[in-house]
């Protein structure tokens, strides 16, 4: 199920990105559509992996370099929660650049806006094998793979566990029992007595 998130409802949550965030020192913008061409991407992975909220636009200090979390199938064989960052460019891209020491991902997702309010996802790779990939110089110092270096969508498909469990706002959760589960951000906190 898509999100269909109108084109006014896209330039909103990318606004209000803008407005928190545009006076950050950390913050290097890449393009001049640079929070939507992020907010776009966001919404392709939340397709793909099938989540019904829209990405958040009230991130102060940006996401934290996570943009899904989800149920994996580990190369252990193993099913794991693993958060997800999508990289999205405006151009097509040849590489998948992660800022140094910004690698806090399991799993990265290249990612292309191909037209205004619409991306593509295109290839995926490790977090780890990201964080040991040559450094370049593009604005910044960035771990970069080459697009045919990563791996093709249809793998990640494969490795999804869809529906391990299902916070009420669609992140997979752990925490609590059948039909009542949660996401770390909205596990309920243990009272005291």
């Amino acid at each position: 199920m898509a999100l269909n998130l109108t084109h006014d409802e896209i330039d909103a949550i990318a606004t209000m990105r803008d407005e928190l965030n545009k006076k950050s020192k950390k913050r290097m913008v890449m393009s001049p559509d640079y929070e939507r061409v992020g907010v776009v991407g966001e919404i392709a992975l939340r397709d793909f992996f099938g989540i019904r909220t829209p990405p958040r636009g009230d991130l102060l200090g940006g996401d934290k370099g996570i943009d899904v979390t989800v149920g994996i199938l580990n190369d252990a064989k193993h099913w794991q929660l693993m958060t997800i960052d999508v990289k999205t460019a405006a151009n097509y891209p040849h590489s998948l650049w992660v800022e140094k020491d910004k690698v806090v991902a399991n799993i990265y997702v290249l990612a292309h806006a191909y037209e205004q309010y619409k991306a593509r996802l295109l290839k995926w790779m490790w977090g780890f094998r990201v964080e040991r990939a040559p450094l370049t110089f593009e604005k910044k110092i960035n771990h970069t793979m080459k697009r045919e270096e990563c791996f093709d969508m249809a793998l990640l498909r494969e490795r999804y566990a869809p529906q391990i469990h299902d916070c009420w706002c669609g992140q997979c959760g752990i925490y609590g029992e059948k039909g009542m589960y949660f996401c770390s951000e909205h596990r309920p906190q243990p009272r005291l007595l």
